[in-house]
């Protein structure tokens, strides 16, 4: 009887195509090159603290983040992002890492399964929309750029709307809904990003939004050459362009930040404070004031005194102060 032929050598497994070589655990010749980490650097929890994220520098790799499962402290760690110095990373999820690296100019999405997903050219960090539904940032050319942030896809880009043409770049900061807050040095510009309409800009570089959107205030000094200080306070609503509430109040000098402004919940109750002796309510439905005393002094022989911070309970018929 015949022979039967020797049985071919089994394959060898395809190669993983959807882990580029930055991404996978550390290879042999990895484990034996210099692997550093600035404490000063940045280092990061994932949501369900299973995962410890750290910026740290491989020779001769690179720069880039390093995860160690914290689930299970044996297994090797991952390296991603090889050659993104991280200014500033978050996660999107618990298994999703945004980061950014000031540096080069770019926004990396990148997956703790070790599949970097995405790289986007950018000036700024991109923010998250209060909705969750966009990223927005600005693009390489500074336009007003929202993302989706699934892919950091494009979504639509238009011309970022500043308070005079010299302003440098702003800071995004997150607002209820669909807002942005875009804050220059010399003021701040409210965006619909969902509308793609500019809502409100302000004179200050830090306006209040309230929870639903639909106000914005503000307060700053008293241009004027009054003796004593004093604060402009102003309240409008976005969704008709109207002023609600405007008022000269005197108070404390402040030499850094501005004066306290907070919403309720509910948005039908404005409060803010210039000095510690009160706290002043306003009925956002009538623009109507009410000064309640808090029994403090706003002046000693020694010293000056201010109400740092207001916030308003949940119900919105609680507000509480820090002085």
């Amino acid at each position: 009887c015949g022979r039967a032929a020797p049985a071919a050598p089994a394959a060898a497994p395809a190669p993983d195509a959807r882990r580029p070589p930055e991404a996978a655990a550390l290879p042999e010749r990895a484990r034996r090159v210099t692997l550093r980490h600035d404490p000063g650097r940045l280092a990061l929890l994932s949501p369900r603290d299973d995962h410890l994220v750290r910026a740290v520098e491989v020779a001769p790799l690179g720069p880039g983040l390093l995860v160690d499962s914290l689930a299970n402290p044996g297994s090797e760690p991952l390296l991603l992002g090889l050659g993104l110095v991280a200014s500033t990373a978050r996660f999107l999820d618990p298994t999703r890492l945004l980061a950014f690296d000031a540096r080069a100019g770019i926004a990396a999405l990148l997956s703790l399964d070790g599949v970097e997903e995405a790289r986007l050219p950018c000036r700024v960090p991109p923010v998250t929309t209060g909705d969750g539904a966009a990223l927005v940032t600005l693009d390489p050319e500074g336009r007003l750029t929202a993302l989706d942030p699934a892919t950091l896809g494009v979504r639509w880009s238009l011309p970022a709307p500043r308070p005079s043409p010299a302003a440098s770049d702003p800071e995004l900061r997150p607002g209820p809904g669909s807002r942005v807050v875009m804050a220059y040095d010399t003021g701040a510009i409210v965006v619909d990003v969902a509308a793609r309409t500019v809502l409100f800009t302000a004179r200050a570089s830090d306006p209040v939004v309230s929870p639903g959107g639909r106000y914005v205030g503000e307060v700053v000094p008293a241009e004027d050459e009054a003796s004593a200080p004093a604060w402009l306070v102003s309240i409008t609503d976005t969704t008709r362009g109207v002023v609600v509430f405007s008022a000269r109040a005197p108070g404390t000098v402040i030499t850094v930040g501005m004066p306290p402004l907070a919403f309720s919940r509910d948005e039908r109750t404005a409060a803010y404070s210039v000095d510690a002796s009160a706290v002043h309510l306003i009925d956002l439905a009538t623009g109507r004031e009410q000064a309640i005393r808090t029994g403090l002094s706003a002046r000693t022989e020694v010293a000056e005194y201010l109400t740092d911070a207001l916030a308003f309970g949940a119900d919105g018929d609680f507000l509480c102060g820090h002085v």
